[in-house]
């Protein structure tokens, strides 16, 4: 869900926005889980994660230049660690999750986008 307000600079009109994002996680695929053992990094996947944050839009003669940034309210314990940690982890057979230190930066994304919204 996504909220704009308008901001009226230059002649022209531009948006200040602010959002809440939710989304259902899970891997339904039984090639990603060991039938005897199960796939523990997987396990967590199981709920809803939800996202907000604000940003701003710009109208440009060739269209809208939108510039948002988003902080995860509620990540999963994988978002937070290094994925190159993670796969060696799962090459390497298992391990603790908890021996990957998190990152907490990693809560936070930017995302640029051009042109309309859909």
């Amino acid at each position: 869900m996504e909220f704009q307000f308008p901001l009226r600079l230059w002649d022209r009109t531009h948006y200040a926005l602010t959002f809440v994002d939710a989304g259902r996680v899970w891997t339904p695929d039984a090639r990603f889980v060991d039938p005897e053992e199960g796939f523990p990094l997987l396990d967590s996947f199981d709920g809803t994660f939800v996202g907000l944050g604000g940003g701003v839009s710009w109208s440009t003669a060739v269209g809208p230049i939108r510039l948002m940034v988003g902080y995860k309210l509620n990540p999963s314990p994988v978002d937070l660690r290094d994925p190159l940690a993670l796969g060696e982890l799962v090459v390497a057979g298992g391990g603790a999750l908890e021996d990957i230190p998190e990152r907490r930066w990693a809560r936070w994304h930017v995302h640029l986008g051009f042109g309309p919204i859909f």
